[in-house]
């Protein structure tokens, strides 16, 4: 989430052509890891039986933001002639909700604990065999 506010702060701020471009690079690996950060945690907090309806969802939630968010923040620009308050205020909602789901979503913590305690009582009672 630090990350998130660093890169978005980098491009919000930057002064020279050097300083947009180092934000730009850094976003853009942070985008690229999205990718693969995504299905890891659909499958492992809502499990795989609705996985694919889950990760189409994202997609399509990716796909909508894509599309509309330019529209929006150039309709913003236009009004306003500058992103910097409404940038403040989208970064401030982001965390919060990232917040959010955070503590909403189940740990399994306890269940991995669970877990790792029967596999040992399997491998033990395999051994009395």
């Amino acid at each position: 989430m630090q990350i998130l506010w660093a890169r978005s702060v980098i491009l919000a701020f930057a002064g020279t052509s050097a300083i947009a471009l180092a934000g730009a690079a850094i976003l853009g690996v942070g985008q690229g890891s999205e990718a693969d950060v995504a299905p890891y945690l659909l499958a492992r907090y809502f499990g795989r039986k609705h996985f694919s309806v889950l990760y189409g969802l994202t997609w399509t939630a990716y796909a909508v933001g894509g599309g509309i968010g330019p529209v929006v923040v150039g309709r913003l620009y236009d009004r306003a002639g500058s992103c910097e308050p409404r940038l403040i205020v989208g970064l401030a909602m982001v965390a919060f909700a990232a917040a959010a789901v955070s503590l909403l979503l189940r740990s399994d913590r306890k269940d991995v604990a669970t877990n790792f305690e029967d596999i040992h009582a399997s491998v033990v009672a395999f051994q009395e065999e």
